[in-house]
């Protein structure tokens, strides 16, 4: 079990290292430290809580606009991927 550990410890590392990890990492930070985005963000739960569906849709095209949203998405679908296939590599038997 210790060699296990081992390997899922190395490979967690080199996951941390690679430029696609790397740079999710770096965006998910400006992502979540955005004034903007979460100024967007309570705007669109607020509006959904008062059924004010226009509004809300409104702001959810701006959210979905914002450059930064579309390259968060972007990258956190592509790091999706990209996990799934080292789970499948993994898991290979």
């Amino acid at each position: 079990m210790n060699e296990t550990l081992e390997l899922a410890k190395e490979l967690k590392e080199e996951i941390h290292k690679d430029t696609l990890i790397v740079e999710y990492l770096r965006v998910k930070k400006l992502y979540e430290s955005n004034n903007e985005i979460n100024e967007l963000k309570k705007d669109i739960a607020l509006a959904k809580a008062h059924h004010k569906d226009e509004l809300h849709k409104d702001l959810l095209a701006k959210y979905n606009a914002h450059p930064l949203v579309v390259n968060y998405n972007y990258l956190k679908e592509e790091v999706s991927n990209y996990l799934i296939e080292i789970s499948k590599i993994v898991n290979k038997k």
